[in-house]
């Protein structure tokens, strides 16, 4: 089904994202900043798909990813609201490194728990699973570890948020060339990407939500992208 957009709302190809998000940082929003933004907005989400979730088990699917980094510091954000964090990392701790080995100890601070690689049973408990996985990084099918989680996590029933875009979705053209999570829905950041809009990505996405991470108008228009800012109404806008 064509996703008619609201007015000031663009779908956008990675190379468009990655130019505004070079010019927000030139202007005062460093990556940290939005991706913190962004995490608050997840955790406004998930309460939307899963309601409450006090007492309840939040299963974070983390690669070493902006993605990742995004589900890191929901993870870090969700046992302050009474709910119990379980971190997965799709790949070895040693492979986080910089911001995302920060979040990682900042999210078992706070009390979550970071397991790494597949595990039996860390969905028996699950309330929410949040694909955290790849996001709009995926180069070719998902492998190892990623097809793993993928298929564990849509084998389980679990209701799933993704993060961008459903890992194993292509962020440009919304195909699936390998395992593709399923999500109950997608919160996307800023802009979305022209694939998780296609009429073929509609299985995998489920509700398509667009989260206001301090994007303005000025810097959309100087990175040549003509968006405006349609979040007049809050902070989390659907689109599907």
């Amino acid at each position: 089904m064509a996703v008619e957009l609201p007015a000031g709302v663009v779908a956008v190809t990675g190379e468009q994202m990655r130019k505004v998000l070079e010019v927000a940082a030139q202007n005062g929003l460093p990556p940290a900043a939005w991706l913190d933004r962004a995490a608050e907005r997840v955790v406004e989400v998930a309460e939307r798909v899963a309601g409450g979730l006090a007492d309840k088990r939040v299963v974070v699917l983390a690669g070493p990813t902006a993605s990742g980094g995004i589900g890191l510091a929901a993870a870090a954000r969700w046992p302050q609201r009474g709910a119990k964090a379980l971190v997965v990392l799709a790949r070895k701790r040693k492979e986080y490194v910089g911001d995302l080995a920060s979040r990682i100890a900042t999210a078992e601070g706070a009390g979550a728990k970071v397991l790494e690689g597949f595990q039996e049973k860390i969905f028996d408990e699950a309330a929410l699973v949040v694909d955290a996985l790849l996001g709009t990084e995926l180069a070719g099918p998902p492998m190892g570890s990623y097809s793993l989680l993928i298929k564990a996590a849509n084998f389980s029933m679990k209701p799933v948020l993704a993060l961008e875009v459903p890992s194993g979705l292509d962020p440009e053209t919304g195909s699936t060339p390998g395992p593709c999570m399923r999500a109950k829905a997608t919160v996307a950041f800023g802009m979305p990407r022209k694939g998780l809009l296609a009429a073929t990505a509609e299985r995998a996405t489920g509700e398509v939500w667009l989260a206001d991470v301090g994007l303005t108008r000025e810097t959309y228009a100087r990175a040549g992208v003509a968006a405006n800012e349609p979040f007049h109404d809050g902070p989390l806008l659907r689109l599907r």
